[in-house]
């Protein structure tokens, strides 16, 4: 009696070779680790903007708003400390003096 490793390659030269279908369409992997990461990362994004809004978006408020008011303080800052300019980049448009 035949062995396992050689009814297996009877029974391969019975039917033919077969080929594997599943190679056809394109793998459901991902490509790379960080293709991977920025997958993740954004899954948990829509996680925490579906489930808490508020506090998503009051981070992104906050942090808008403390940016915004660090260049006024800067801009105070040279408008009082020097000669009045304050520092603004469109100080030096001559043709509007």
């Amino acid at each position: 009696m035949p062995g396992t490793a050689e009814r297996l390659q009877k029974f391969g030269h019975i039917l033919g070779p077969r080929v594997n279908q599943d190679l056809r369409r394109p793998s459901r992997l991902f490509r790379s680790i960080p293709s991977y990461i920025q997958h993740s990362i954004m899954t948990i994004v829509r996680i925490f903007v579906v489930y808490k809004p508020f506090r998503f978006f009051f981070i992104i408020g906050a942090t808008l708003l403390i940016l915004g008011k660090l260049i006024g303080l800067r801009f105070l800052w040279y408008y009082f400390a020097g000669d009045g300019a304050g520092g603004a980049k469109g100080d030096n448009v001559y043709y509007l003096r």
